[in-house]
């Protein structure tokens, strides 16, 4: 009852404020951002760090010929633009909303057109600078704005000619272009607040290289918008989104906006739609924390065709000889042996538990496994009891554990150290299953899994294994294998820009099956244009994993001698993502490879043909993050 009573406080304050002459209940409720907009530094700062971070971007993508904007066309004049917002984005009008909550007013046409024409507005700080860059740089700049021309006896739009004389005044001197400003109702065509239209004829003379704006439909169709806000945009939508602080620069504003749609128009309405903790009765103790300098290490290992069950001597034999005689992995007799190679007896077991200890990491992603049985022998203790080196196996109970159910052979898993995580909160496993629909034989699919860290803060954390033998050669080479793996690729890339869109923080571990350092790879970079056919990075995050918010980690590691075939250049196909905040964490230069140890000798194996036969093709590749 404690909430229902704050509730009727909180409205009762407001209704009280309002009976009295002044502002009004929901002028109350924006006084603060009014306030912020005006007296905060922080305001000023978070202002100027957005342009200077947009300047410092222009300097690379005005020289690229990729798009910014889902609105696209011939851009016929070679010209690039920035297209940017006018109100809140470049013009300060909190002038205007401060008069409004002093007058206990709402917004209005005619009060609205009256401030408009007094050209009165101030610039905000790092505007001008920036479009003066651009200008330096060749790059046009339009702005496209809501401000609405009303007709008068003596001006079609009173509001053109002030807006224009308001920037211009400002020093914004691109404003005395004749197309530099693009009003609501300025054409017929231009009748509605969605700025798609007037987007689609600056892309139609010159390529959009850069959004500026304060609202999301600065940057995006009305409708697309509004998927998004109830969370659920389309793939276009979900990709362009990856597009912050790279292509599209959000200039903060709390006074107003499309969010105010999705919200309540009432206090008693937005004071309901707060979130606070679930099931939080009482203060929760504070998270547990990290210990200083403490790092967590995380890492992905392609176990090969590792199975649930050990084979004998006899059953072992047996298997190397069907596969001789029968290739294909279904034409074999003995349903033990319909999987490549190697063909694992108890010893073999044991030394890939044994290489599981000496990795030592507390987040493993593992590919080509058979199922759960198969890694609670490696990484929970279930070889100790038969084991003559039971003290150099992992304890049972020491990771959580979960698999892929579903497919054949090749499956996905997770192992996670329970000493890293929250014991209050029980990781939360989703099959990634449509990651698995390209696949005609093995529809192998992703496992993701949700957890808290002992310092109460969320990951999540995707086990992936996509297609082979496409590791070099673009994506629209024509074999199934590329086939296969583009048809992949947007797959991975919607989970991904999802995961960038609620700033979730994630991590991918896994097979990629892609050298990130080949030349078709290297050949698409953003510079180039688009090249989503050809290249799997620019499918993920534009090709550019050097910057947030999409880091590969693992972009640039070599394999040493033995963990790799010497017939390719030993550039890892395995792979770490870190995203949606996750990127912070990462530790620089901390990826590494994990090589295979010689039982006999102690020494790293590097012969890649014995590190097969006693391992697997693939050594693990691992990094540190610091929580």
């Amino acid at each position: 009852m404690a909430g229902k009573h704050w509730i009727a406080l909180v409205v009762g304050l407001f209704v009280g404020v309002a009976s009295a002459a002044g502002p009004t209940e929901l002028n109350v409720a924006q006084l603060n951002s009014v306030l912020w907009t005006q007296q905060a530094i922080e305001h000023q700062a978070a202002t100027i760090a957005a342009y200077r971070a947009a300047g410092t971007a222009l300097l690379t993508v005005s020289k690229q010929a990729s798009w910014a904007s889902l609105e696209q066309g011939a851009a016929s004049t070679g010209r690039k633009a920035v297209v940017m917002d006018i109100d809140e984005t470049v013009l300060d009008n909190s002038a205007y909303n401060a008069w409004l909550i002093q007058k206990g007013e709402q917004w209005s046409s005619p009060t609205w057109e009256d401030w408009v024409a007094l050209e009165k507005a101030v610039a905000l700080p790092g505007a001008v600078e920036f479009v003066k860059l651009a200008k330096k740089l060749k790059v046009d700049v339009f702005f496209i704005t809501n401000r609405e021309c009303v007709p008068r006896a003596t001006d079609p739009c009173p509001a053109l000619t002030h807006t224009r004389n308001n920037l211009i005044r400002l020093g914004f001197e691109r404003a005395a272009d004749p197309d530099a400003l693009m009003l609501k109702k300025q054409k017929p065509e231009w009748e509605a607040s969605d700025k798609t239209k007037r987007r689609q004829v600056v892309a139609d003379t010159h390529k959009i290289v850069m959004l500026v704006g304060d609202d999301m439909g600065d940057f995006l169709p009305v409708a697309n918008v509004t998927a998004l806000r109830a969370g659920s945009p389309d793939l276009a939508t979900a990709r362009a989104m990856t597009q912050l602080g790279k292509r599209w620069f959000v200039i903060p504003n709390p006074m107003y906006g499309s969010w105010e749609k999705a919200v309540p128009a009432t206090v008693a309405g937005r004071v309901s739609a707060l979130k606070p903790p679930e099931g939080w009765a009482v203060p929760a103790p504070g998270p547990v924390p990290i210990s200083a300098g403490s790092t967590l290490k995380v890492a992905t290992w392609n176990m090969a065709w590792f199975a649930n069950d050990v084979l004998t001597a006899a059953q072992a034999q047996n298997c190397r000889e069907e596969a001789k005689a029968k290739p294909g992995l279904d034409d074999r007799p003995s349903v033990e042996c319909r999987k490549g190679a190697p063909f694992r007896q108890f010893v073999d077991y044991e030394r890939m538990a044994i290489h599981a200890k000496v990795l030592d990491a507390d987040i493993v992603g593992i590919q080509e496994v058979q199922g759960l049985p198969a890694i609670q022998k490696i990484f929970d203790g279930d070889l100790a009891a038969t084991s003559s080196n039971a003290g150099a196996l992992i304890p049972k109970g020491t990771y959580f554990l979960a698999a892929y159910s579903q497919g054949g052979w090749q499956k996905a898993a997770l192992a996670i150290r329970r000493s890293v995580l929250d014991p209050s909160f029980a990781p939360v496993v989703k099959e990634f299953v449509s990651l698995g629909d390209a696949l005609p034989r093995d529809r192998r699919g992703g496992l993701e899994v949700s957890l808290k860290l002992k310092d109460g803060s969320m990951l999540t954390v995707l086990s992936v294994h996509l297609k082979s033998r496409c590791a070099e050669d673009p994506l629209d080479a024509n074999t199934d294998h590329c086939r296969q793996l583009s048809q992949q690729a947007p797959t991975l890339a919607a989970w991904i820009a999802q995961k960038e869109v609620t700033r979730e923080r994630y991590i991918v571990l896994g097979d990629f099956n892609r050298s990130f350092a080949s030349p078709a790879e290297r050949a698409c970079s953003p510079a180039t244009g688009d090249c989503k056919m050809h290249s799997l990075g620019a499918w993920i995050d534009g090709g550019d994993f050097s910057a947030a918010p999409v880091v590969l980690a693992t972009a640039g590691v070599k394999h040493p001698a033995g963990c790799f075939d010497t017939r390719f250049a030993g550039d890892a196909i395995e792979h770490i993502v870190l995203g949606g905040g996750a990127e912070t964490l990462l530790v620089p230069q901390s990826a590494r490879t994990i090589p295979y140890v010689d039982p006999a000798t102690g020494l790293p194996i590097t012969d890649h043909k014995k590190a097969v036969a006693l391992y697997s093709d693939h050594c693990a590749v691992a990094v540190e993050i610091k929580p």
